[in-house]
């Protein structure tokens, strides 16, 4: 899928704005106030003891596409797939396999023609899929944060990015004015990125494809979400600059507790961010194996086929060895 800045930027922000009368102090719900640094938090789900253990769980989801005269056609057929606080899963098949379709269903970003046809998405014990637009419209962005494929034309091309970040952080933390501006000045030390203040002043155009990642993945981290939704968020990257991506994704899940869903066609690149790897193929999660046993374990001839291409590769993507020691080439 490619990202484009009607999916990404009005999905996550401009569709979820409030009318301008509503103001943050006019909300029941308490607003943050208070500048924290990433360093400072860590994400710690409040689970009950009755609560699941898992903080997502997809069982039986199905979906299809209305393709008028011709009919309906599947595209996800009873993926079930679990994932527990802290952890990071990645999800690998080749393009078309159905893995975008699955981020935007969790998302509730399914196109006009797009319908769950059966199957439960339970995220910290809720069924998204019976929440009314108005509660998805609270976990989308904060709860569940999302980085799309292509960064720079998820961003808004005609707003600096550090008015972009200040959008997220009034929405979702009721941050505003010289806090929020802290606060953006942190998340974009937080992700390394160079000369923050000038990013801050800068538009997409005047930043190159590594450093737009970064902005986005410093937007995904604003609302402190507990999951976060990864789509290809190397593909559009050079070799060298994917490493360093790779490598602060790691870093994050550890520091923070956060979890992640990867999506991928890359199997290095999976394999040395995940805990688990699930393989997709025409819209079903195949095979679901921990990364470390994957290269030895995998049965399925989709399994075996993108193994194969890995090493037929040669490692094409050059990954530091040094964040996941059993890598798979």
């Amino acid at each position: 899928m490619t990202g484009s800045f009607t999916i990404g930027l009005s999905a996550l922000i401009e569709y979820e704005a409030k009318p301008a009368s509503q103001s943050p102090k006019s909300k029941k719900v308490a607003a943050v106030t208070e500048c924290v640094t990433p360093d400072q938090w860590r994400v710690t789900p409040e689970f009950s003891l009755s609560a699941p253990s898992q903080l997502l769980s997809l069982r039986d989801l199905s979906v299809a596409f209305n393709a008028g005269k011709a009919g309906e056609h599947r595209v996800l057929n009873q993926v079930s797939l679990d994932i527990a606080p802290g952890e990071v899963v990645g999800l690998v098949g080749e393009s078309g396999s159905g893995k975008t379709v699955l981020s935007h269903t969790i998302l509730g970003l399914l196109p006009r023609n797009g319908n769950v046809t059966s199957g439960s998405i339970e995220f910290g014990g809720r069924n998204l899929l019976q929440l009314p637009e108005s509660s998805l419209r609270k976990i989308r962005g904060k709860e569940i944060a999302m980085i799309f494929q292509d960064p720079q034309a998820s961003l808004n091309p005609v707003y600096p990015v550090g008015r972009q970040m200040e959008w997220i952080l009034k929405l979702h933390r009721g941050i505003v004015a010289a806090e929020a501006k802290a606060e953006v000045l942190s998340l974009f030390e937080s992700v390394k990125l160079r000369d923050p203040e000038r990013c801050i002043r800068a538009y997409p155009h005047e930043l190159s494809g590594g450093m737009c990642q970064r902005v986005m993945i410093a937007m995904a981290l604003a609302g402190r979400p507990r999951l976060l939704i990864a789509d290809e968020p190397t593909s559009a990257l050079d070799v060298s600059v994917a490493v360093e991506i790779v490598k602060l994704l790691s870093r994050l899940s550890k520091e923070l507790g956060l979890s992640i869903l990867i999506i991928t066609h890359d199997l290095n690149v999976a394999a040395r961010l995940s805990d688990r790897l699930a393989v997709f193929d025409q819209g079903r999660a195949v095979e679901v194996l921990p990364s470390k046993h994957f290269l030895s374990r995998a049965q399925h001839p989709s399994s075996r086929i993108l193994i194969e291409a890995s090493q037929f590769l040669g490692s094409a993507s050059n990954l530091d060895q040094a964040d996941k020691p059993a890598p798979l080439v």
